[in-house]
């Protein structure tokens, strides 16, 4: 069932083929394979020809009677079917279907049975929440969005020109390291002059004055 599959036992006695039915339909519900699929069945007679409908709407659900010894005397020659789902549509728009649930335009309807064709008009208000949840979503979609957008365009602008800005400042240190050590050594050379001149100054001989 609903594919699933699952062994019944029935207890043994004697039965009429509306308690045969009923006895039928609550061991297969009972069964633990099918509970745990949570799948359900309603099981009929008519004319002592038992039958079995599962309870699942929709193209998901199928019964298929696959063996026993007392199959075609409990069933006859028993046909296999699965089901549909719905289908239609709402204000002229294709619902989407599933089991007898039709959707479309925030609406979702189920059909309970009956003949296919018009099921008649259904007239509705949007309330409050609903015009505030679409006003919020105009907003998100729109201005803040919009807003948001120009926000994270200027973080990256903002971004790249960090990193231009971090370039150019590793450019002048490594020119201005270079300048100092230039500097640095020019001092170097300086000092070593000014230490030979003074150093020659005073090996000159020294001049006497006389009257």
């Amino acid at each position: 069932m609903n594919g699933t599959a699952a062994t019944v036992a029935l207890a043994a006695g004697t039965y009429t083929a509306s308690s045969l039915a009923a006895m039928l339909q609550s061991r297969i519900n009972g069964a633990s394979a099918l509970a745990a699929a949570g799948a359900q069945v309603e099981a009929t007679e008519s004319g002592g020809v038992l039958s079995l409908t599962s309870k699942l709407w929709g193209s998901g659900s199928s019964v298929a009677i696959t063996g026993g010894t007392a199959m075609a005397d409990l069933f006859g020659t028993p046909s296999t079917g699965t089901g549909v789902d719905a289908a239609g549509s709402i204000g002229g728009v294709a619902a989407t279907a599933s089991g007898r649930t039709l959707s479309a335009q925030g609406l979702s309807i189920s059909v309970e049975g009956g003949v296919t064709g018009a099921r008649g008009t259904l007239k509705f208000s949007r309330g409050a929440a609903d015009k505030l949840s679409t006003l919020i979503g105009d907003l998100l979609d729109g201005s803040i969005a919009a807003r948001t957008e120009g926000i994270n365009a200027s973080v990256k602008s903002i971004g790249l020109r960090r990193e231009v800005l971090e370039a150019r400042m590793v450019t002048i240190e490594r020119r201005m390291r270079a300048q100092f050590i230039a500097l640095d050594s020019m001092m170097s050379s300086m000092n070593s002059t000014s230490s030979f001149l003074s150093q020659q100054l005073a090996n000159l001989p020294k001049s006497e004055n006389t009257g």
